[in-house]
């Protein structure tokens, strides 16, 4: 009887092999990570009587941060002419520094750029018209407190004239107490200067109590003043060059009832100066105030977790019921909306590729195909 030798070297490739594949196969099972995308193009098609005609063509760049880079719009033709390209720049830590605007004719028609401090915040916009014979600079600059916030902003046109600004002002806590703005059309008219001044109140836990609003067009005066509680409006009084024009005040309802008059709240004004009033306790400052719902929106979900109806009520009346369809990768492949008023029905059918990023989408209008928009897309491979 002949007993085989077994070397050293065929033993460590026995014992190996089965740790090896063992190993691939573990790496194989791991799911493989979606590539970031590096150019998407979109078009967007109009169909009538089963006519596709191309309404919107563009393309952006990013890069391998996300970040977009390029934005290509072409002309909605077969022959993929530029209308307009705009760059966009950042620095090394990846902050967006400037912005070029390119033409038809790949001429520069327009750029701004970016300064920050060193805490990556803009102190100063600057922006460039080469439209003209000679190019037009207008620019902002911007001051912020030791806590981040915004102090004072200042805009000057193309003749380096100021044109607008604004200044604000924050408690210990780092509530608004004031702010103050004016601005003036692009040329400096003085005749055109507007300004809005703001002043609020709070209390001890930080609510807002009192705000006063005056704004300034002009000999036309106009102020509004609220009075809070519990984060609720209770009293509006609005007033135009010192003459009552409405007033709404919320009272506690009466034991026994009694025939009132409410008057209608004011429309709530545009904020020029953007700022908004929050309740951290997310309190309903409806809860206090005779009111009526005018939308209400109802959702569905699956076991998933996955949106499959919405329900939208318009003062308690169903006026669209939207249905959603998944596959097997949850991934939506069709919406179904059901507008009630009008008795008309639209579907949404959706497409993807193997990165599940959508690749076609379109649109029927009662069964028929009216829109159709197209993605493709080129991806950064690790």
């Amino acid at each position: 009887m002949i007993i085989p030798t077994i070397r050293p070297y065929q033993l460590l490739l026995w014992i190996g092999l089965p740790i090896l594949l063992s190993v691939l196969v573990a790496f194989q099972s791991l799911p493989t990570p979606k590539p970031i995308v590096k150019t998407r193009e979109y078009k967007q098609f109009r169909v009538v009587n089963d006519t596709a005609t191309l309404f919107k063509h563009t393309q952006t760049k990013y890069n391998i941060h996300g970040e977009i880079i390029e934005y290509a719009v072409y002309e909605p033709n077969a022959n993929r002419i530029l209308k307009e390209l705009k760059i966009l720049k950042y620095n090394s830590q990846g902050l967006l520094v400037g912005i070029m605007v390119y033409n038809k004719d790949n001429a520069l028609v327009w750029t701004e750029e970016y300064q920050y401090n060193n805490r990556e915040q803009v102190t100063k916009s600057l922006q460039i018209d080469y439209m003209t014979a000679k190019p037009k600079k207008s620019y902002q600059t911007l001051a912020y407190d030791n806590a981040g916030r915004l102090l004072n902003s200042k805009s000057f046109n193309t003749n380096d004239i100021q044109i607008a600004e604004i200044n604000k002002s924050y408690s210990d806590n780092g509530e608004l107490l004031s702010s103050s703005e004016w601005s003036t059309n692009d040329n400096g008219d003085k005749a055109s200067k507007k300004t809005i001044v703001i002043e609020n109140q709070y209390n001890q836990i930080g609510q807002l109590t009192h705000s006063i609003r005056q704004q300034q067009l002009g000999k036309k005066k106009i102020k509004d003043i609220k009075i809070f509680e519990n984060c609720a409006i209770v009293s509006w009084t609005k007033l135009e060059n010192g003459k009552l024009v409405s007033h709404f005040e919320n009272k506690q309802k009466d034991i026994v009832p009694e025939a009132k008059e409410y008057l209608i709240p004011p429309p709530i004004p545009a904020q020029e100066n953007g700022e908004l009033e929050y309740d951290d306790d997310k309190r309903d400052p409806l809860a206090n105030i005779e009111h009526k719902a005018y939308r209400t929106v109802t959702r569905k979900t699956n076991k998933q977790g996955l949106l499959i109806k919405k329900i939208i009520r318009e003062y308690n009346q169903v006026v669209e019921v939207i249905h959603y369809f998944y596959d097997e990768k949850d991934q939506l492949l069709r919406k179904r909306i059901f507008d009630k008023i009008t008795t008309t029905e639209k579907e949404i059918r959706y497409r993807y590729d193997k990165h599940q990023n959508t690749v076609e989408s379109k649109i029927y209008r009662n069964d028929s195909l009216a829109q159709k928009n197209v993605y493709n897309y080129e991806y950064y491979y690790q």
